[in-house]
């Protein structure tokens, strides 16, 4: 019996709600980053975050397993 892929269905949910609130923020809007000012569009400041985001999260994921398997090596 396979069991229904619910991790699965929930990101595709928020990836979708994600790329429709994106897609209706087209604006541009001013940045400010430490020294730098720019005007850049609301759907690359959204999609840099989204994208970021997972990246990072990716990361610490990687991190904290890979923390649990050591000490659980030394143990």
């Amino acid at each position: 019996q396979i069991a229904f892929p619910w991790r699965l269905v929930s990101a595709l949910a928020v990836f979708g709600i994600i790329v429709i609130f994106a897609l209706q923020n087209t604006q541009s809007v001013d940045v400010n980053f430490l020294f730098w000012d720019f005007s850049i569009k609301l759907i690359v400041v959204i999609t840099a975050t989204m994208v970021l985001s997972v990246v990072f999260g990716d990361m610490i994921d990687w991190w904290w397993r890979r923390r649990k398997k050591k000490h659980k090596e030394e143990a």
